[in-house]
């Protein structure tokens, strides 16, 4: 059962925490708005993603895509290209292949894409990984 379906991403990476209630507008060029993303309250490396329809995806390609922060509070920041930094953490469109979900999500979790800060937070989610990844009949991956 592939429970994400087949639909292209665009995907946000936060850089830092965000302490405040906002938002992210994405639209095209002409100012037709795609999607709303809700950023609040949102921790370093915390992935946000916009589900888009192979049509937008059509007219993303072609004409690119804005983004604009919305709400009260300060900036926020997101991970951009740099040698240093994973590819999964700066913008970019995830679009299906031939993987299974279950096969992408360990490839991505085995890779530097799974980093996480380190904290009471980070450990919750890691512990829960762990867990899910322990009841898998594929593989277990250790810390």
């Amino acid at each position: 059962m592939n429970i994400f379906g087949k639909s292209p991403r665009f995907r946000l990476c936060l850089a830092s925490q965000l302490g405040s209630f906002q938002y992210v507008e994405l639209s095209l060029p002409n100012g037709e708005i795609i999607d709303t993303l809700d950023l609040s309250m949102g921790d370093t490396f915390q992935l946000y993603e916009s589900i888009s329809s192979k049509e937008v995806l059509a007219e993303v390609l072609n004409t690119g895509i804005d983004i604009r922060i919305k709400g009260e509070g300060g900036p926020a920041s997101f991970f951009i290209a740099d040698k240093d930094i994973p590819d999964s953490f700066c913008p970019h469109l995830l679009i299906p292949g031939t993987l299974s979900s279950k096969e992408e999500f360990y490839n991505r979790f085995s890779s530097r894409a799974a980093y996480a800060t380190f904290g009471w937070q980070g450990g919750c989610v890691l512990d829960g990984l762990k867990s899910f990844t322990s009841m898998s009949e594929y593989r277990t991956i250790y810390f």
